[in-house]
């Protein structure tokens, strides 16, 4: 995600309140028919507005804003609502994303080239897919020295494919036993979604329908997967034989930290200090108390659903055109061989878990 931003005049203005008002109609479905969730709501209803309805392209940078700059804003934030626990699963988890990240750019490396496709290609889809989707593809396409055209088709699989898998994975958790075969287990569930879907506004509104701990679990592991670019930035350049770009620009494959990711490791650090020194910090800590309640109740998932109606209200079905049949099941193939591993372990180690705990 592209964290660059300023208001400049009210060019934001009326993309922004598209969105809050996608928002404000998932919280009023949401409170209606007690339906799902309303920042899952609110990621739906905009794909499906922008789809059926041509917007305007005035709304374009508020949209855009709300996408990128709000939900990275956001996320940086929720980490004071966010609680370490389960710590047998996240050190599990981080180690699944490392596993399912490098083989995913592995096998994108070799059947790349077995399909045809260019080697940055193919590469840069292995980016979006194991590790943060369109922000790490951007950093990823500079280092290689990728053309305009690979980095716009890699782009696009990863946002479709992030819908797809945004759509299956609400579906399987919400009308198959699949969470039962996991034991029941909303953690475990949360893991596999934290794992091994593309964006982080993809794990957001699926870890949205699962509960507000396990929800907080998922975006820790994708947090993990994003911290991850860096490795994966050298393992491309040093094993993968993508040296071109890096050598042509001058650019070292330092880690890529992403700020807001950051932020969320502080903030959640924050929480848990605050949480244990509550009764030592007196009255601020009992203040924590009812801010940390309306943070979780109010002002989180008004800000989730509008960031995640700019999210889906950026996502463009007629895109699918122009990707290519062999660009997109290369994608889902990758997507397909990812989740399935990392479900195969999750369902393993849930269950190892389950006897010993």
């Amino acid at each position: 995600m592209d964290s660059s931003f300023g208001f400049e005049g009210s060019q934001y203005l009326m993309g922004f309140l598209h969105c809050l008002f996608i928002a404000l109609l998932s919280l009023a479905t949401w409170f209606c028919f007690n339906a799902l969730n309303p920042v899952f709501l609110a990621f739906i209803y905009g794909v499906i507005i922008t789809n059926v309805v041509r917007a305007p392209r005035s709304l374009t940078p508020g949209i855009n804003f709300c996408a990128h700059q709000l939900m990275e804003g956001v996320v940086a934030i929720l980490g004071f609502v966010v609680t370490f626990r389960r710590f047998d699963l996240t050190v599990f988890g981080v180690l699944n994303s490392a596993l399912i990240i490098f083989l995913t750019l592995f096998l994108s490396h070799r059947l790349g080239k077995e399909i045809g496709l260019s080697e940055n290609l193919a590469t840069l889809i292995g980016v979006g897919t194991s590790i943060c989707g369109t922000s790490a593809i951007a950093v990823t396409s500079i280092k290689m020295d990728a053309s305009e055209e690979e980095t716009r088709v890699a782009i696009g699989c990863t946002t479709i494919l992030g819908l797809i898998l945004t759509i299956v994975y609400a579906l399987l958790f919400l009308y198959t036993p699949l969470s039962l075969w996991l034991n029941g287990d909303p953690d475990a569930y949360a893991l596999w979604v934290g794992t091994s879907t593309h964006e982080i506004q993809n794990v957001i509104a699926i870890a949205s329908i699962l509960g507000s701990n396990a929800f907080g679990f998922a975006i820790l592991i994708k947090i993990f997967r994003i911290l991850m670019l860096g490795p994966a930035s050298y393992f491309i350049v040093h094993f993968l034989g993508r040296k071109k770009g890096a050598e042509s620009k001058g650019q070292t494959v330092a880690s890529y930290l992403p700020l807001y990711s950051l932020l969320f490791l502080t903030s959640a650090l924050a929480h848990a200090f605050i949480d244990v020194y509550a009764t030592e910090l007196g009255r601020f800590g009992a203040l924590w108390g009812g801010f940390e309640d309306s943070l979780q109740k109010a002002v989180l998932p008004l800000l989730l659903s509008v960031a995640l109606a700019g999210a889906g209200s950026s996502v463009k079905i007629s895109d699918l055109r122009k990707m290519g049949r062999k660009t997109l099941s290369f994608s889902a193939l990758l997507a397909l061989i990812g989740g399935s591993i990392s479900l195969a372990l999750t369902y393993a180690v849930s269950n190892v878990l389950n006897v010993f705990i």
